[in-house]
This record gives structure tokens, C-alpha cells and sequence, in this order.
């Protein structure tokens, strides 16, 4: 079973779109956007680490699997950085149902800063 990802096609930059989209993808998806965090650990398994890299509580969680994003055309928002990570809820081989009730699994944290 392939893991699942998180990956976008654009560079974040003032007035430009950028789409971030998750891939194979097997359960429910979540995106969680907020400051970029430490990564945590929440459980370690034979195929990978799930670890949260955004800090809690996030700014933004949305139930997609892809995002479009425009960036505004605000100077003021060059060099600011946004943490961005999917969750694929009730996905085998992330985390057990035991940790939150049902089994999900993380994507790789996206720092996402404007240009």
C-alpha cells in the first residue's frame, strides 16, 4: 500500500494560486493548515512514523483532499510561513483505532512560504 502524500504544483508567491493536493488517499481526508510545530511523533509502526507538524490547535482544517489557494498581493506577507499536512482518516497502516478512536495516517508537512 502506498503512503500518503501531500504535494503541490506552483510556487507561493503574491497573487498566484497555488493547489495543494493529497494522493492515494484511502479513508476520509482532512487538510490541517496553521504554525509550523516541532514534528511530534503520535505512534510508530513497521512501515512508517506518523507525526503532526502543525500546531495545535490549527488555524484551518477543511474535509478536502485538494485546495486551491490564492495568495494575496500584500507585501507584508512575503516571508511568512504557513504549515500545511493532510490526515487520511480511517486509513490502515498509519496509527491505530486505540490512539483516537479510529485509525488514520499522516502526509509529510508542507511549509509553505510566500515569496
Amino acid at each position: 500500500m502506498l503512503r500518503t502524500t501531500l504535494g503541490t504544483n506552483d510556487v507561493p508567491a503574491l497573487g498566484r494560486r497555488i493547489t495543494l493536493a493529497m494522493s492515494n488517499v484511502q479513508g476520509a481526508p482532512l487538510m490541517l493548515f496553521g504554525f509550523p510545530s516541532t514534528p511530534l511523533a503520535l505512534c510508530t509502526n513497521s512501515t512508517s512514523t506518523c507525526s503532526l507538524g502543525v500546531a495545535m490547535p490549527a488555524l484551518v482544517v477543511l474535509p478536502f483532499g485538494n485546495v486551491n489557494l490564492t495568495i494575496p498581493c500584500d507585501a507584508l506577507l512575503v516571508g511568512g510561513t504557513v504549515a500545511a499536512q493532510g490526515l487520511d482518516i480511517g486509513a490502515g497502516l498509519g496509527c491505530p483505532t486505540s490512539l483516537f478512536g479510529v485509525p488514520f495516517r499522516t502526509t509529510e508537512t508542507l511549509l509553505i512560504t510566500v515569496q
